[in-house]
């Protein structure tokens, strides 16, 4: 008969700490760009041209440039599935007059993904185009609160299983048997 070694809960605690700690830093980076409504400009100008990039998980974003600001805009893959429909509004060409609602300070230094580096971007928290609204922050604020209830399942799993086991390696060390 083949002997099976014990498992160690000290090594499991310590590699369930470590999913727990992957799993909070993914959801944190997920909202590095948080939407805060004081903190948003408005800019205006001429569309110079767009065009949509693969994002995670098969997900599409546009991307455009406007004429005299440096940096791409980006239109979250999540907000452009569920606020537009995955539908760039009517008249979206080059040339048409756009205002753009977006963080202030990416407006003067845009974010620098890791995977891409030499991407400069700026995400896209206002849209209108020839005047018609798309969509504006408070459109954004309510989306993130309504997507951000996935946190607590995601969080809560890996939480009571640490829990758990914590609870099993302090009654073996109380208790250790001979």
């Amino acid at each position: 008969m083949a002997h099976t070694a014990p498992v160690s809960l000290t090594r499991t605690l310590a590699v369930l700490a470590i999913v727990i700690a992957m799993i909070i830093y993914v959801a944190f980076f997920n909202w590095t760009h948080r939407v805060r409504p004081d903190q948003q400009a408005v800019v205006r100008g001429q569309l110079v041209e767009w065009s949509e990039r693969n994002a995670s998980k098969g997900e599409k974003t546009p991307r455009f440039t406007i004429g005299g600001y440096r940096g791409d805009f980006r239109i979250d893959p999540f907000i452009f599935r569920h606020l537009m429909k995955r539908q760039m509004p009517i008249g979206f060409v080059p040339g048409a007059n756009v205002e753009i609602t977006a963080d202030a300070t990416q407006l003067t230094s845009p974010a620098h993904p890791l995977l891409d580096p030499g991407a400069s971007i700026i995400w896209v928290n206002g849209l209108s185009v020839e005047g018609r609204r798309q969509f504006d922050v408070t459109n954004v604020v309510e989306y993130r609160k309504r997507d951000s209830i996935w946190l607590i399942p995601l969080l809560g799993v890996p939480l009571a299983l640490f829990g758990y086991y914590a609870m099993l390696w302090l009654r073996r060390r109380k208790h250790p048997t001979a």
